[in-house]
């Protein structure tokens, strides 16, 4: 191996996952979110033409009565999927997040601008919560 070699596991660090529901403008909270790919927790269906992929904790910088910082916000993106598609739809994040021609720059879903990831993916909405929503913590 080369000394400065990108490993596959270093190249799925590096990406970034790119979502933006189809409001006017990713200007706002929950309008858009880039979250780096390794922050994924897991992926769940919800329904038949839903799921949710779940990250990490992230802290909320905004709003005015709150410290910065100090309260934590997990955030998950629900994906409107076609029916019947969670496995193909955890097949391509997982194949896009490990493509070795990356440029580290990932659109699952850009709603917006109609651009998705894959065809099952129709919209997503953004969401921060104020409590733990992994199931298995």
């Amino acid at each position: 191996m080369l000394r400065n070699a990108v490993t596959p596991r270093q190249k799925a660090r590096q990406n970034m996952l790119y979502f933006s529901d189809g409001t006017a403008g990713a200007n706002a909270t929950t309008e858009a979110v880039c979250i780096p790919s390794y922050c994924i927790k897991s992926m769940e269906p919800i329904s038949t033409s839903l799921m949710n992929i779940y990250f990490q904790e992230l802290r909320e910088e905004q709003g005015t009565t709150t410290a910065v910082d100090t309260t934590p916000k997990y955030t998950y993106v629900s994906l409107s999927i076609g029916d019947g598609d969670f496995k193909a739809v955890c097949q391509a994040i997982v194949g896009a997040i490990n493509e070795p021609r990356s440029d580290g720059f990932i659109v699952v879903c850009d709603a917006l601008n109609s651009k998705f990831l894959t065809g099952e993916i129709t919209d997503c909405t953004i969401n921060f919560v104020d409590g733990n929503t992994d199931p298995t913590d």
